[in-house]
Order: C-alpha cells, then sequence, then structure tokens
C-alpha cells in the first residue's frame, strides 16, 4: 500500500475547528499591536501589546520533511 505522505495522514496535524495544524514542534509566540480607545475618556490616543501563540496552520494536502504516519487502531 502507497501512503501519501501529507499533512492530513501525519501524527503531528491537528484538527481544529475547520482548520489543520501542524503540532510537531512546540508552537510560537505572535505579538499585534492594538490601538487603544483612551480619547473616550480624555485621554491621549495609544498602543497596547497583545501577544499570543499558535501552532502553523497548514493545508491538508501540504507535506515536509517532519511527516511520521499517523497510527490508527482499529477496533
Amino acid at each position: 500500500m502507497t501512503e501519501q505522505k501529507q499533512c492530513t495522514h501525519c501524527k503531528y496535524s491537528s484538527k481544529q475547528d475547520k482548520a489543520l495544524q501542524c503540532r510537531r514542534f512546540p508552537p510560537f509566540s505572535n505579538a499585534i499591536i492594538v490601538p487603544t480607545q483612551s480619547i473616550a475618556r480624555g485621554g491621549a490616543p495609544g498602543v497596547s501589546l497583545q501577544s499570543f501563540t499558535s501552532w502553523p496552520k497548514v493545508e491538508p494536502t501540504q507535506w515536509c520533511g517532519e511527516f511520521a504516519a499517523r497510527i490508527e487502531l482499529n477496533s
């Protein structure tokens, strides 16, 4: 049987909502700058930094050199 080395068949992929995530490595940190709404309270406009972590989103047909077959047990 020929196995397709695609993300959808990889043991490191994880389906989250409608997206497929690669969890081969730890999640990476991101930060975005968000404008604050302090003008309504009489203050000067400003910005705040919001940080979050995430895993890379991948398409089911993508592949990489880290592929490892998902083992599925038959009941």
